[in-house]
């Protein structure tokens, strides 16, 4: 009934670079995608349209998208305008004063930050590379 274990993590975007783990003392990918490369490589075509071998799945109980390609047997979960949209909104629902992520650099030519300026401008500072989408 269940697929045999296979310890070989796949490699995800071209970004993906090996790492360590430490417990079990074994060099492997880390498996992870950025948005912009789900984008770029036409994982996905829009926002919210996959190839044709990806299907797109909304979760609701965490706002987030997920994709599955069942003849590789990829999974991979990560968050779009709509899912900052919501998380924009919750934030602003509740009159919390920002938002908080990880890594703007993923983003693809500013759809993810055109959802979190909703909230108010990302930087206070000097001019930075965040002020412009990535290319």
């Amino acid at each position: 009934m269940y697929t045999p274990i296979d310890r070989k993590v796949p490699q995800g975007d071209p970004e993906d670079a090996l790492w360590y783990d430490v417990c079990e003392n074994s060099n492997s990918m880390s498996g992870v995608w950025q948005y912009r490369h789900l984008r770029d490589q036409g994982i996905l075509k829009t926002p919210n349209t996959t190839s044709d071998e990806w299907i797109r799945v909304w979760d609701d109980k965490s706002s987030t998208p997920w994709l599955y390609n069942p003849q590789m047997r990829r999974f991979v979960s990560y968050d779009d305008q709509e899912s900052v949209d919501r998380k924009v909104e919750f934030v602003k629902a509740k009159g919390l004063k920002g938002v908080m992520a990880w890594g703007l650099h993923a983003d693809y030519q500013g759809e993810l930050v055109g959802a979190l300026n909703r909230v108010g401008p990302l930087c206070r500072g000097p001019k930075s590379d965040l002020d412009e989408p990535s290319t």
